[in-house]
């Protein structure tokens, strides 16, 4: 608690759920020094401008909260730290009641099948020319087709 902080006076002069202007800002400040609730830094001696983007900008004034408030304050945060520890040694312990279960093993399923890959029952060639059937390689219909021939032919059903 007793560590510097700037205060922007122009920041709270512009925000606007505050609505104040920035003489209003100033004369709070110093109505909190007067009081003792606040205590400005005197700042490093050297530069008191910085230089950014936009140009010079003077360096953040630097306030810590004047001592007797201070302690008032790390006392008041002493007590509330005590305060939650005690909630957290109260507070039961939250065990997980979870069976554990063996591994299932899930049903596999089909792959899913894109358009650009599904392809008719004949061979595709994606350049060249579609070669021509060997000789002596049939396929199964006409195999089937040339047995029911002979067949029928042998017994006379079919003239030659």
């Amino acid at each position: 608690m007793l560590v510097a902080f700037p205060i922007d006076r122009r920041a709270l002069a512009e925000h606007p759920a505050l609505g104040l202007t920035e003489a209003r800002v100033r004369g709070a400040l110093a109505s909190l020094e007067a009081v003792g609730f606040i205590e400005r830094i005197e700042p490093e001696p050297g530069r008191r401008y910085q230089r950014t983007t936009e140009g010079l900008h003077r360096r953040p004034v630097l306030f810590k909260f004047g001592a007797e408030f201070g302690e008032v304050f790390s006392r008041a945060n002493a007590r509330a730290r005590k305060v939650q520890e005690g909630r957290e040694r109260r507070r039961a312990p939250e065990v997980a009641t979870r069976r554990v279960r063996p591994p299932v093993k899930l049903p596999e399923h089909p792959r899913t099948v894109l358009a650009h890959n599904q392809r008719s029952g004949e061979a595709v060639l994606l350049m060249g020319e579609q070669p021509t059937e060997r000789p002596g390689t049939e396929s199964r219909l006409e195999a089937a087709l040339a047995l029911w021939h002979e067949a029928l032919t042998e017994k006379g059903a079919l003239p030659l």
